[in-house]
C-alpha cells in the first residue's frame, strides 16, 4: 500500500513509517499540510494519515484532501486533542489517539 502521513510532529511520523514500512508498505511523509494537498493532486494514495493541529476544526483539511485526489483513500486522522466522535464528524475514516500506540496500527491498516 501507498501510505501519506502529514504530521508536524517528527516522533509520530518515524514510528508510523517504521511500523508500515517493516509491513511492506511504501510511506511517504509531509510535513506541511499545503504540500501534502499538492501531493495528493499529483499521487493517488492508499491511505492517509494526518494530524489537523495546530487547527481545531479537521474538516476543512479533510473535505481539501477529498477533493484534490481522484480515488478515494481511507482517512485516518491522529490527534492529542481531538475525540474519535469528532473526528469521525470532520469526514475521516478511523481515529488514533496520541500519544500513539504502535499497537494499534496493525488493526487500523487492516
Amino acid at each position: 500500500m501507498k501510505i501519506l502521513v502529514i504530521d508536524r510532529d517528527t516522533l509520530t511520523t518515524q514510528l508510523i513509517k517504521s511500523k508500515l514500512e517493516a509491513m511492506g508498505h511504501s510511506v511517504i511523509e509531509e510535513s506541511v499540510k499545503n504540500n501534502a494537498l499538492e501531493r495528493l493532486e499529483k499521487e493517488e494514495f492508499d491511505t492517509i494519515f494526518f494530524d489537523p493541529s495546530p487547527l481545531n476544526n479537521a474538516r476543512p483539511i479533510v473535505l481539501g484532501i477529498r477533493r484534490s485526489v481522484r480515488n478515494y483513500p481511507y482517512i485516518i486522522l491522529t490527534s492529542q486533542d481531538m475525540a474519535r466522535e469528532d473526528a469521525m464528524k470532520s469526514g475521516a475514516n478511523d481515529f488514533l489517539p496520541k500519544p500513539m500506540d504502535s499497537a494499534q496500527l496493525d488493526p487500523k491498516i487492516s
